[in-house]
Formats: structure tokens, C-alpha cells, sequence
């Protein structure tokens, strides 16, 4: 008595099923845009840039380390000069010009991208361009209480600066 058979097999139902995720996958990639995960990226690359200052800050005692941040952009700066009371660097001017943030350790938000910076020192909007100095505990001389570093984009995520040195996403 032959048997007739109307469904699909096992094989053909696994193939399809892996089909149609990998149809789905990339097509899902294709619609959604970097805005949804540029917000966390910069966060962690501005967290990683912070503490690399700082870790410079604690190793060279003769060379001031300052972090700059504009409104797209953060550098690390390494300042020729000895600090002020182990403290601060003495000039309080900030570079300009494109070749200074062409270059690698820079951090610059892309502008087809809508993320951009703030800084608030003791709850207080602080204006861009600015710099933060590191003393030799890796502490920042201008956050005597605290600071913030809000990255604005797809979603607001803050990078709390204890007064202690301790630099942490919030």
C-alpha cells in the first residue's frame, strides 16, 4: 500500500528555516543605521582615552597630560612644560586647526553621524572647547567634585569622573 506523503521533510524544513535567518539577518543589517550603536562606541572610546591620560599622567612627572574635548572631538595632548604645583598645566590655550585632530590618538565623531559632546563640572554646563588637566594620583585638577561627560546621540550616556580619579560609565 503506498503511502502518500503531502508535508515537507525534516531537511527541507531545517534548510529553509537557516535560509530565511540569513535573508533576514542581512537584510536587517542593510535597514538599520550606525546611529543605534554609535552612542555606546564613543562612550567606551572616550572612557578609554580618559584613562589612558590619566595612566600617563600617574607614569611622567615632568610633562603635563591634558585631555581635550570639543564638540565632536577629544584628544590627548602630551604639554612640554612642567605643571603648575603638580597640578595644572600652565597654558590654558587650546590647538587649532585640522592637522591637529588628523592624528591617531584623536577621537572625532564622523559628521554624517549625529553624536556630539558635553561637559558638566559640579552640575554646571561647562563651554566646548575645553581641557582637563591630570596631576600625578591621576586625578582631574579642574573636577574638585565631580565631573560629567554626557555623549548625545541615538541615546544620552554619561561618563561620570569621581573626584578621586576614578572614570566609569554611569
Amino acid at each position: 500500500m503506498p503511502r502518500n506523503n503531502r508535508g515537507f521533510t525534516l531537511i527541507e524544513l531545517i534548510v529553509v528555516i537557516i535560509l530565511v535567518g540569513i535573508i533576514s539577518v542581512t537584510a536587517s543589517s542593510r535597514f538599520s543605521s550606525m546611529n543605534s550603536i554609535s552612542a555606546p562606541v564613543y562612550r567606551d572610546q572616550v572612557i578609554s582615552s580618559l584613562r589612558l591620560t590619566q595612566m600617563r599622567a600617574m607614569q611622567t612627572r615632568d610633562v603635563c597630560q591634558r585631555w581635550l574635548l570639543d564638540g565632536d572631538k577629544a584628544r590627548q595632548v602630551d604639554i612640554e612644560q612642567p605643571k603648575v604645583n603638580a597640578t595644572s598645566c600652565q597654558t590654558l590655550t587650546f590647538p587649532s586647526g585640522d592637522a591637529f585632530w588628523q592624528d591617531q590618538t584623536a577621537l572625532q565623531v564622523d559628521d554624517s553621524i549625529n553624536t556630539r559632546f558635553t561637559l558638566s563640572i559640579e552640575g554646571n554646563a561647562s563651554p566646548l572647547p575645553f581641557g582637563l588637566d591630570f596631576d600625578n594620583l591621576g586625578r582631574i585638577s579642574q573636577c574638585t567634585n565631580g565631573c560629567q561627560i554626557t555623549i548625545i546621540g541615538s541615546e544620552t550616556l554619561p561618563i561620570c569622573i569621581e573626584k578621586e580619579g576614578y572614570i566609569h560609565a554611569c
